[in-house]
Protein backbone atom coordinates (compact mmCIF):
# COMPACT_ATOMS: atom_id res chain seq x y z
CA UNK A 1 0.00 0.00 0.00
CA UNK A 2 1.25 3.47 -0.80
CA UNK A 3 1.82 6.30 1.62
CA UNK A 4 -1.42 8.13 2.57
CA UNK A 5 -2.01 11.57 1.10
CA UNK A 6 -2.49 14.17 3.84
CA UNK A 7 -4.34 17.46 3.32
CA UNK A 8 -2.16 20.51 3.97
CA UNK A 9 -4.98 22.38 5.73
CA UNK A 10 -6.84 19.93 7.96
CA UNK A 11 -4.15 17.20 8.18
CA UNK A 12 -6.66 14.41 7.42
CA UNK A 13 -6.18 11.64 4.90
CA UNK A 14 -7.53 12.19 1.39
CA UNK A 15 -9.04 8.92 0.23
CA UNK A 16 -10.87 9.59 -3.06
CA UNK A 17 -9.74 11.27 -6.22
CA UNK A 18 -12.71 13.65 -6.42
CA UNK A 19 -11.83 15.02 -2.96
CA UNK A 20 -8.27 15.87 -4.06
CA UNK A 21 -7.21 19.30 -5.26
CA UNK A 22 -3.53 19.73 -6.00
CA UNK A 23 -2.44 23.36 -5.91
CA UNK A 24 0.78 24.88 -7.15
CA UNK A 25 2.18 27.51 -4.80
CA UNK A 26 5.62 28.87 -5.74
CA UNK A 27 6.52 25.75 -7.75
CA UNK A 28 5.53 23.48 -4.86
CA UNK A 29 2.61 21.11 -5.33
CA UNK A 30 0.44 20.63 -2.26
CA UNK A 31 -2.60 18.35 -1.78
CA UNK A 32 -5.86 19.64 -0.30
CA UNK A 33 -9.38 18.39 0.23
CA UNK A 34 -11.79 20.13 -2.11
CA UNK A 35 -13.45 21.94 0.81
CA UNK A 36 -10.14 22.87 2.46
CA UNK A 37 -8.79 24.37 -0.76
CA UNK A 38 -11.89 26.49 -1.15
CA UNK A 39 -11.75 27.64 2.45
CA UNK A 40 -8.03 28.26 2.96
CA UNK A 41 -6.10 28.78 -0.23
CA UNK A 42 -8.61 30.91 -2.10
CA UNK A 43 -8.85 33.30 0.84
CA UNK A 44 -6.16 35.72 1.93
CA UNK A 45 -3.30 33.66 0.56
CA UNK A 46 -4.48 34.08 -3.02
CA UNK A 47 -3.95 37.84 -2.79
CA UNK A 48 -0.27 37.50 -1.87
CA UNK A 49 0.71 34.12 -3.32
CA UNK A 50 0.05 32.81 -6.79
CA UNK A 51 -1.78 29.53 -6.43
CA UNK A 52 -3.94 27.63 -8.82
CA UNK A 53 -5.42 24.16 -8.94
CA UNK A 54 -3.66 21.67 -11.17
CA UNK A 55 -6.43 19.10 -11.43
CA UNK A 56 -10.17 19.30 -11.87
CA UNK A 57 -12.19 21.29 -14.38
CA UNK A 58 -10.70 24.71 -13.65
CA UNK A 59 -7.16 23.34 -13.78
CA UNK A 60 -7.79 21.63 -17.09
CA UNK A 61 -9.37 24.74 -18.63
CA UNK A 62 -6.51 26.96 -17.46
CA UNK A 63 -3.97 24.51 -18.85
CA UNK A 64 -5.72 24.38 -22.23
CA UNK A 65 -5.82 28.19 -22.40
CA UNK A 66 -2.14 28.33 -21.45
CA UNK A 67 -1.32 25.80 -24.14
CA UNK A 68 -3.26 27.69 -26.83
CA UNK A 69 -1.75 31.04 -25.86
CA UNK A 70 1.75 29.56 -25.85
CA UNK A 71 1.29 28.06 -29.30
CA UNK A 72 -0.06 31.39 -30.58
CA UNK A 73 2.85 33.33 -29.06
CA UNK A 74 5.36 30.85 -30.37
CA UNK A 75 3.98 31.02 -33.92
CA UNK A 76 3.11 34.69 -34.25
CA UNK A 77 5.77 36.56 -32.28
CA UNK A 78 9.44 37.00 -32.80
CA UNK A 79 12.26 37.37 -30.39
CA UNK A 80 12.69 36.39 -26.82
CA UNK A 81 9.03 36.44 -25.71
CA UNK A 82 8.19 33.17 -27.43
CA UNK A 83 10.86 31.33 -25.45
CA UNK A 84 9.57 32.72 -22.18
CA UNK A 85 6.12 31.39 -23.08
CA UNK A 86 7.63 28.02 -23.96
CA UNK A 87 9.45 27.81 -20.61
CA UNK A 88 6.18 28.66 -18.84
CA UNK A 89 4.37 25.87 -20.70
CA UNK A 90 7.10 23.36 -19.86
CA UNK A 91 6.92 24.40 -16.19
CA UNK A 92 3.12 24.01 -16.07
CA UNK A 93 3.30 20.63 -17.78
CA UNK A 94 6.00 19.45 -15.38
CA UNK A 95 3.96 20.51 -12.35
CA UNK A 96 0.92 18.62 -13.64
CA UNK A 97 2.91 15.47 -14.33
CA UNK A 98 4.51 15.66 -10.89
CA UNK A 99 1.11 16.14 -9.21
CA UNK A 100 -0.34 13.16 -11.05
CA UNK A 101 2.51 10.79 -10.22
CA UNK A 102 2.82 11.96 -6.63
CA UNK A 103 -0.85 12.22 -5.61
CA UNK A 104 -3.61 11.48 -8.11
CA UNK A 105 -2.60 8.05 -9.36
CA UNK A 106 -2.54 6.61 -5.83
CA UNK A 107 -6.18 7.38 -5.08
CA UNK A 108 -9.21 5.32 -5.95
CA UNK A 109 -11.88 6.67 -8.24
Amino acid sequence: MSKPIICEQCRKVIEEKEDLVTASIFFRVKPYHYFCYGKDVRGSRSVFFTNHPLNGLSGTISYLLTFLMTVALFLFTEGFIKYIALVYLITETSLRIYAYYTYSRHLKM
